[in-house]
């Protein structure tokens, strides 16, 4: 790809991601699947170019990396409210000294 390829599909990838996340925030499907290939087919498109080039693609792969964080931040809490958290299950003990939630 040439530095202008590299840099639509950056655009093209930061407003993806920014409507998945509007979608996820409003309790819609955000249509995300795939897009990790895509990114790192960018990513190291944007890599390869010259270095100048590169510098110059510095603000678009780091607003990229932003709007995933604040995307994957946001899909974690609605995982952790919607308890698919892929966090252990608790192992306190209840009231009656056992380690059974379900009493029995």
């Amino acid at each position: 790809m040439n530095k202008e390829q590299v840099e639509l599909e950056l655009r093209l990838l930061i407003d993806e991601v920014t409507k998945g996340h509007e979608k996820l925030l409003a309790g819609e499907d955000f249509g995300l699947q795939g897009i990790n290939r895509r990114i790192e087919a960018a990513c190291q498109a944007a890599l390869a170019l010259p270095n100048e080039e590169v510098v110059e693609m510095h603000p678009l792969m780091q607003e990229l990396r932003t709007q995933l964080q604040d995307f994957s931040a946001n899909l974690n809490e609605a995982m952790d409210r919607a308890g698919m958290s892929d966090a252990p299950a608790s192992t306190e003990e209840t009231p009656d000294g056992s380690d059974d939630k379900t009493g029995g």
